[in-house]
């Protein structure tokens, strides 16, 4: 017996005692787990004095090595439990300005947001802000799909644009009018593959990880008006070589995979437990699931709680739970790990050297994890201005107009490319004297103006207006991602005590913001 496997001598004495667990079982381990330590201990005690009952001394044996096995992942799961409740508590923070000196006095260490959620009504039909409906209807449709083989080195045009960095799933909407070299670039396009790189790279930081587009819709005008295109981000790459020539860019680059892993414990999983494995879509589902992984986590070095953190549907559930205030305001989140972390690298407001970050990992699992640490942070921050930190907004203000998230990018007739996040408040805006104007409007049925940072003037986005009574909300803000960065809530004053520095949340080492990494180019005004 000395040379036998030990799972598979665990599985033989599971099954032959019958014992494949039940909920009673379950039930049982947890009041088990729940015992004093004392407790515990002699219940080891116990189960290995009785060596004349073969049978089942066996099953309390294991049973037992698992409860003490356990203790270890006590302290991690009460953390976790604290973490759920801080979510739950994060969910009823509020976007109140005017309470502000009655929270102070609630809490004296810091000036925190209301915990009354105000979620306001929207009426507004999101599909035509998501089809971009703008660009008018005369765009032809074009059919078919383009999958390009992992690992493949090939020539790619180039749109090198740093206003937008591109992922996997999301949108890019382009009206090119005046443009001659980007216009030739995408009939070249259109001849092929329908197939283009977006990147968006400093020469003195290195060659960049890009994404493929695909032009998915289609409108070229007669009258030598340029062109108007859907395209969707499909596919990474590498830049290997950039090549420029009359203005043009292409580059040799290199299709990277997208690495997908399995469940972390299937290689050492207990066989006669299958039949209780399930895919957990939520926390009590992946609660249930935990008394699986804690009995084979005992045939590991490691605890259960390691092998969590890189299962990819626990980050998915764990990151479903820091977003219900977005979900309860209409979003539709994916539940696919891979599209899931995507779509957060998208909608979270970081500056562009994380989301770059973001864009290199090659597994969903990477990006869920570090998405997950941005996310845990989230909540506690404000959008302030990039150039005066002049508080414009709250994480908590944030609402979708849009079925893709929050902030989506448009563009404007300009050709200019805006990643726009939408919120229903903000702060220390003032909004230009021009009358609104519902001319290429990104929400049919909202007239826009232009707005800037009532401290240092910086274009900050759009105010969005109601034309009708009936429609809600009747109006709301569309900030520019390029215009806003994080910042600490302000904590309540001390002599001789300085103002906090800017703490983006992406960066756990530090401290300032770096304005060069996400910097806003206040020359480029236009503007929708």
């Amino acid at each position: 017996m000395e040379d036998e496997n030990p799972i598979r001598l665990m599985d033989a004495i599971i099954i032959a005692q019958g014992n494949i667990p039940s909920d009673d079982d379950y039930n049982n381990l947890e009041e088990e787990e729940e015992g004093e330590e004392d407790d515990n201990d002699n219940y080891v005690t116990d189960a290995l004095s009785n060596e004349n009952d073969d049978n089942g001394d066996a099953i309390r044996v294991i049973n037992a090595m698992i409860v003490v096995h356990n203790n270890v992942d006590d302290e991690e799961e009460r953390e976790d439990d604290n973490n759920d409740e801080g979510v739950d508590d994060r969910d009823n923070y509020v976007a109140d300005e005017d309470d502000d000196d009655e929270d102070n006095e609630n809490h004296p260490d810091t000036n925190e947001i209301d915990s009354v959620e105000i979620i306001p009504d929207n009426t507004f039909d999101m599909t035509l802000s998501t089809s971009h409906s703008y660009l008018g209807n005369d765009l032809e449709v074009l059919r078919g799909r383009t999958l390009l083989d992992n690992g493949i080195y090939m020539d790619l045009p180039l749109l090198a644009d740093n206003t937008v960095i591109l992922f996997p799933g999301q949108t890019l909407p382009m009206m090119v009018k005046y443009d001659a070299r980007t216009i030739d670039m995408i009939r070249k396009c259109m001849l092929k593959e329908r197939t283009f790189g977006v990147a968006s790279f400093n020469y003195d930081k290195g060659l960049p990880i890009g994404t493929t587009a695909e032009i998915y819709e289609y409108s070229e005008s007669q009258r030598g008006e340029g062109v108007k295109m859907k395209a969707k981000g499909r596919q990474r790459f590498k830049i290997l070589k950039i090549r420029a020539g009359g203005g043009r860019f292409s580059a040799d680059v290199k299709i990277l995979p997208e690495i997908e892993l399995g469940p972390p414990f299937f290689e050492d999983r207990l066989k006669s437990l299958d039949c209780l494995r399930i895919i957990p879509t939520n926390d009590i589902e992946a609660k249930k699931q935990n008394i699986v992984t804690k009995r084979e986590s005992i045939l590991t070095p490691w605890p259960a709680w390691v092998y969590h953190n890189y299962d990819a549907r626990r980050l998915v559930i764990k990151i479903h739970n820091y977003l219900r205030f977005v979900r309860s305001r209409g979003s539709n989140i994916p539940t696919d790990p891979i599209e899931l972390s995507y779509w957060v690298a998208q909608n979270v407001i970081v500056k562009d050297e994380t989301k770059k970050k973001l864009l290199k990992f090659d597994c969903a699992i990477n990006r869920l994890q570090k998405e997950s640490k941005i996310l845990e942070k989230l909540f506690e921050k404000l959008f302030v201005c990039i150039k005066c930190r002049s508080k414009i907004g709250k994480q908590c203000d944030v609402f979708p107009m849009n079925m893709e998230g929050p902030q989506s990018a448009y563009c404007n007739p300009h050709g200019a490319i805006h990643e726009t996040v939408t919120l229903y408040k903000a702060t220390n805006i003032v909004l230009r004297r021009e009358p609104p104007s519902i001319e290429c409007s990104w929400f049919p049925g909202y007239a826009w103006t232009i707005a800037c940072c009532s401290t240092c003037g910086d274009h900050k986005g759009w105010k969005f207006t109601a034309t009708e009574s009936h429609q809600r909300p009747k109006y709301f803000w569309g900030l520019t991602r390029a215009s806003l960065v994080w910042q600490n809530p302000p904590r309540k004053k001390k002599k001789n005590n300085h103002d906090d520095d800017v703490d983006d949340v992406d960066d756990d080492d530090e401290k300032e913001y770096d304005s060069d990494d996400s910097a806003f180019d206040e020359n480029n005004t236009d503007n929708n």
